[in-house]
C-alpha cells in the first residue's frame, strides 16, 4: 500500500471512531490487510480474515492497469470468463455472498467492518441493496476506503423475500 492509501484508512479510521466496533473482517491481501489494520487501532479487536473477501482473480489480465484492459466488458455480468484464467464472474458473486449470508445472523445488533476490495463492492450492493445483476457492474465499485453501513435487520427481510 501506498502513502495515499495509508492516509486514505486513516481518515476512514476518524470517521468510524463513534462506532462500537464488535468484529472485523477483511481480505488476506496485503492491502487489504494494512487497511484493517490501521483502523482498527480504534478497537483492537482481532482481524478475520476470509479467502472468500479477496479480489476477483483476473487471471492474464491480472496487475494490468485499467487504462489497458477493457474495464466494463471484465465486469460484464453475461461475459462468464473472457480472460485467459480468470474468475467467473458468477462465481465470484457465489464465493462473496456465501460469505455475507454466514456472517448475517451474527450481525444482528452488532457493528461489523468489512475491509476488502473494490471487485468486491459489486456483489455486496447487490446483496445489501437488493440490485438485480445488472450488466454494467463497473459503475457499482465504490471509492477506497469509502464506508457503507447496512443494518443486518432490513438485510434479513431482503434475502427472505
Amino acid at each position: 500500500m501506498n502513502e495515499t492509501g495509508r492516509l486514505q484508512a486513516v481518515e476512514t479510521r476518524e470517521k468510524l471512531k463513534q462506532v462500537a466496533m464488535d468484529a472485523i473482517y477483511c481480505s488476506p491481501l496485503m492491502r487489504a490487510r494494512e487497511t484493517a489494520e490501521i483502523i482498527n487501532v480504534l478497537w483492537e479487536l482481532p482481524i478475520q480474515c476470509d479467502d472468500r473477501l479477496m479480489e476477483r482473480s483476473f487471471g492474464d489480465m491480472e496487475g494490468a492497469l485499467r487504462k489497458d484492459v477493457p474495464f466494463d466488458d471484465l465486469w460484464a455480468f453475461s461475459s462468464a470468463s473472457m480472460f485467459a484464467g480468470g474468475e467467473d464472474t458468477a462465481h465470484f458473486y457465489e464465493r462473496v455472498e456465501s460469505f455475507l449470508k454466514e456472517i448475517l445472523p451474527y450481525a444482528q445488533d452488532k457493528e461489523i467492518l468489512i475491509v476488502a476490495h473494490g471487485g468486491v463492492s459489486i456483489p455486496y450492493q447487490c446483496f445489501f441493496e437488493g440490485y438485480a445483476c445488472v450488466e454494467n457492474l463497473s459503475d457499482l465499485i465504490i471509492a477506497n476506503c469509502e464506508v457503507r453501513h447496512y443494518a443486518a435487520k432490513q438485510i434479513q427481510e431482503l434475502v427472505k423475500g
